[in-house]
């Protein structure tokens, strides 16, 4: 991660006698293309929206994987047992389907369980025809914008590596530099952070309600990881002010005084992090000093006049490793000048990070070293010593009822001042915000059966400003009377996974009551194939249930046959057609070595198939040969030729003796039936 050199904390600089700034106590760094009348495009610039896993940090710490999915209007992640995931403030939680068919957060978060015990189910998605809904009305609310008059970047400034705005300065303003504006000399002299981590900001009349709701919950996603506050402006003289402006840029640091920021993208959370973290004194990860040990900017086929947006920035810090997957990376195709391919690149990967050459520039998750970073920076969130923790109430989570509460905290150490912020949501203090030395505070006027309430509760030790973050509920059962509890279970019936039935008789000891569970019997977590069917339910453990290509009601992990329909067997010989290879011969269900049509008889047992045994009957020869089959007519009594030769069949005294063929015993039998009637001596 690159930033300008840390001087944190840091004490305000006075401005010159003049009134003017020294030069680059400014710049501000944004996103990777400047996007001057429409929004930005996920497609030849931002060859990340595939749908790669990626890994990024929860606000507790915990590392999770997940998958992003769709597209710019309409997009959610996924894990990797495929549950839904949305990203709420900077939190990865859960997602289930509303009442009105969209996707709606719950309140567990990815990393802490596993979905299947808390009763949701993999690939909860909006019906198509919703999410056809959903995607119009988000081309449509980005059409409605329309373009603004004026990208307002101020006079004397201008824009560098596409969204990093920098002040130009005469020689005598700034010594050590050319007076052009260059970032080498500017980067080199200033930088500076924002002090305490405080960030104030305004925004300009024109900015939306909407708008303004989609920057906030930008701020709230860096303030889940890092020690910084996003306060809305009152006379502060240090400040940021965003406008609705024709491209995504800003300046690099706190440079003192009002600092515009311009977002044109205000769908894009990422992008107005991107931005925000430019402001917070962050700049371009490909500009770190180290960039080419693991990239290559290919100058050629980088559009005339832009070389100087892939400079480095020599006077900057680094942090960590390089980060191919940060933010605040340049996508592959960046400022290039032509169509965007494997064989037109502005920036390769080089050999052993070419795996990242697809997603640099992605901009659907915070990546783990951009937290880290921004963390190294202001500190982790909430982690100063001695700060007042609240103890009623006590749980993060817990319900507040009637409208109203007092709430208490813990003195502390050496705490100054206190101040409780409560509000409606994040960082709002619409319901409470006062600060003094108590350590109470009762509340009215809040929400009864109507969504959360937030909480910070701030500590002012050292005159630092550090604060704990809380969520209390007002509402177990959004749309459902709390006081409706059948069971008696805690949890009201209209929210209630198994309502009516007793919650605690569990046979498998899966967390689902049996009344509820889909495999009472076994345990749901056990899913091999991840189709979110417990194994011991499972028609098919090792394939997804949920194809079926020939429709026969078997899924295509477990049929035989997967595009033959199972149940036709034309010769009714209990062998489907797909598997039998005489599907029209009832008495074979194989070629065999007869084929179909033939039965493989082996009549005198010799091992071959009468089909060819040429001596059907005789087990010691499959051919005549010279002297014939040694057989003999299965004639049962007394015989005209006598005898049994040792393979006759004929039973009783013999007329001739010895064995002879049943050929020739045949015709001498016949020859001799005249001579049997005129005399009963036997002649041979």
């Amino acid at each position: 991660m690159l930033h300008s050199p840390r001087r944190f904390p840091v004490k305000r600089r006075s401005a010159t006698p003049s009134g003017g700034l020294v030069v680059g106590r400014s710049l501000l760094y944004s996103i990777a293309i400047l996007v001057s009348i429409a929004p930005i495009s996920f497609g030849e610039d931002h060859p990340n929206q595939h749908h790669h896993p990626f890994r990024t940090i929860q606000p507790n710490g915990t590392h999770i994987t997940l998958t992003y999915q769709g597209d710019e209007d309409f997009h959610w992640y996924e894990d990797a047992s495929g549950y839904t995931v949305v990203d709420v403030r900077g939190e990865f939680r859960y997602a289930t389907l509303g009442q009105n068919g969209q996707l709606v957060a719950t309140d567990f978060l990815v990393g802490d369980i596993h979905p299947a015990t808390a009763g949701l189910l993999p690939h909860a998605l909006p019906s198509s025809k919703t999410m056809a809904r959903l995607r119009e009305k988000s081309r449509e609310r980005v059409a409605s914008r329309g373009v603004p008059l004026n990208d307002r970047i101020p006079a004397g400034a201008r824009l560098i590596e596409g969204c990093i705005l920098v002040r130009q300065s005469s020689d005598a303003e700034n010594p050590g530099g050319s007076g052009n504006g260059n970032v080498q000399g500017a980067v080199s002299m200033t930088s500076n952070f924002w002090t305490d981590g405080l960030v104030y900001y305004s925004f300009d009349p024109a900015v939306t309600s909407d708008q303004q709701s989609s920057m906030l919950e930008a701020m709230d996603s860096w303030e889940a990881v890092a020690g910084i506050q996003f306060i809305q402006r009152t006379n502060q003289a240090n400040y940021i002010y965003i406008f609705n402006g024709t491209g995504n840029w800003s300046y690099v640091g706190m440079t003192g005084g009002r600092q515009d920021l311009s977002i044109y993208n205000w769908d894009y959370k990422y992008i107005m992090m991107h931005e925000l973290a430019h402001a917070l004194g962050v700049w371009h990860e490909q500009s770190r000093p180290d960039r080419d040990s693991y990239v290559q900017i290919n100058t050629g086929n980088i559009q005339s006049g832009m070389e100087s947006n892939f400079d480095i920035q020599s006077g900057a810090q680094t942090h960590g490793d390089y980060d191919f997957d940060s933010i605040m990376h340049y996508g592959q195709c960046a400022f290039a000048n032509c169509t965007c391919s494997s064989a037109c690149r502005t920036i390769s990967c080089l050999a052993g990070y070419t795996e990242w050459q697809d997603t640099i520039g992605q901009k659907t998750h915070l990546s783990v070293g951009d937290a880290a970073n921004m963390a190294f920076l202001y500190g982790s969130p909430g982690t100063s010593s001695g700060m007042a923790e609240m103890t009623n109430p006590s749980a993060n989570g817990a319900l507040i009822t009637g409208g109203s509460i007092t709430f208490t905290w813990t003195t502390g150490a050496m705490v100054q001042e206190y101040r409780l912020k409560v509000g409606s949501g994040n960082n709002l203090g619409d319901f409470y915000d006062v600060t003094n030395g108590a350590t109470n505070a009762a509340v009215t006027g809040l929400p009864v059966e109507g969504g959360d309430v937030h909480v910070r509760l701030y500590s002012k030790i050292n005159n630092v400003w550090s604060y704990r973050s809380y969520v209390y509920k007002t509402d177990l059962c959004a749309g459902f009377p709390d006081a409706n509890d059948a069971d008696a279970d805690g949890v009201p019936d209209g929210c209630d996974a198994c309502a009516g039935a007793d919650d605690n008789i569990d046979a498998d000891a899966d967390s689902v009551p049996d009344a509820c569970d889909a495999c009472p019997g076994s345990d749901d977590l056990a899913d091999l194939d991840g189709d979110g069917i417990p194994d011991g339910c499972d028609s098919c453990p090792v394939g997804a249930n949920n194809v079926d290509t020939d429709g026969d009601g078997t899924p295509d992990g477990c049929d035989e046959c997967p595009e033959i329909d199972d149940s036709v067997d034309s010769d009714g010989d209990g062998t489907t057609d797909c598997l039998d290879e005489c599907p029209d011969d009832p008495d074979k269900s194989s070629f065999g070595i007869c084929g179909c049509g033939t039965p493989d008889v082996d009549a005198d047992g010799d091992g071959t198939p009468d089909c060819n045994d040429n001596c059907p009957f005789d087990p010691s020869k499959l051919e005549p040969g010279a002297d014939g089959c040694n057989a003999t007519v299965p004639i049962t009594g007394g015989g005209v030729l006598g005898g049994s030769g040792p393979t006759s069949s004929i039973t009783g005294g013999g007329f001739c003796g010895g064995g002879a063929s049943a050929a020739s015993t045949l015709m001498l039998a016949l020859l001799f039936l005249p001579v049997r009637r005129r005399s009963s001596r036997s002649r041979c």
